[in-house]
Parts: C-alpha cells; structure tokens; sequence
C-alpha cells in the first residue's frame, strides 16, 4: 500500500514535470514566432517607409523638371525644343513613380488611389510634353497646374500611409 502511495505521487510528480517542460515549450515556440513575426512587420514597415520617401523624391523630380520646362517654354516663346526635352525626362521619372506606387503597402482603398494617383501624373506628364512639342504654351501651363495639384494629391495620401 504504501508502495502504491510511492508510485502514485511518482507518476504525479513526474505528469507535472512533463506538464511544465511542455508548457515550457509551447511558450518559448510561441514567443519565439511572434518575435520572428515583429521582425518581419517591421522590415517591412521600413521598406515601405522607405518606398514612400523614393516616391516623394520622385515627385519632386517631376515638379523640378516640370517646372524648368514651362519656365523655358514661357521665356523663349518659340518653337524651342529645350522645353520639350526637360519635360520629356519627366515622362520615365513618373513612369517610375507609378511603379514604386504600385509596390506601396497602405490599406487597399489608399494603395489604389495612390496607383490611380500616380497613373493620372504619369498621364499628364506625357500631355505636358506633347503640347509643349506642337508650341502650345497656355494649353501646358494649365495642364502644370493639374499636374502640381496632383502631387499635392498623392503627398496627402502618402502621409496617411503607416
């Protein structure tokens, strides 16, 4: 009987045991995946940081060179092709522009609007060249100024990106 007792609190003392390395492990497993998964979501909130800071640069570019070209159309006032070509460049900067948009991590609704956004700049670059060829200044300024209000556009979005 007492023998019994003996067996009974081993087997006990042993199940505890058992119980608290188990336990032991599930937290550590457990811990050790959700610290493997912080890491993750914070790489990736720096890459996307880091994306929305090149797209904001890539604005920028765009506003620079836009704006020189419409300067260089106003002042010359002929058929000049240098405004042409500053507001060429603009053209494959926007095209990068809506690539980075693309890739940008928001909620679904704002990374649409800001590819839509971006789209949309892309376009009216391509539009701003165009008039800027066939000399017609007041159609490309006006055209510059959608373009300035859309970058004003996506860097409203862009500052509501985590």
């Amino acid at each position: 009987m007492n023998q019994d007792k003996k067996t009974i609190a081993l087997i006990l003392t042993l199940g505890i045991l058992i119980g608290i390395l188990a336990g032991y492990n599930i937290g550590y497993n457990q811990g050790r995946n959700t610290g493997r998964q912080e890491a993750l979501n914070t790489i990736d909130t720096v890459e996307n940081k880091y994306k929305l800071l090149l797209l904001l640069e890539k604005l920028n570019q765009i506003q620079e060179l836009e704006t020189t070209a419409i300067k260089e159309a106003l002042q010359l006032n002929t058929n000049s092709t240098l405004p042409v070509q500053t507001s060429n460049k603009t053209i494959q900067i926007s095209q990068e522009a809506v690539n980075i948009a693309k890739t940008i991590q928001c909620n679904q609704q704002t990374s649409k609007l800001l590819e839509n956004l971006t789209t949309n700049l892309a376009n009216l670059t391509k539009e701003t060249t165009d008039q800027l060829a066939n000399n017609q200044i007041q159609q490309a300024v006006n055209t510059y100024q959608e373009i300035i209000n859309t970058i004003n556009e996506i860097i409203v979005i862009i500052k509501t990106c985590p």
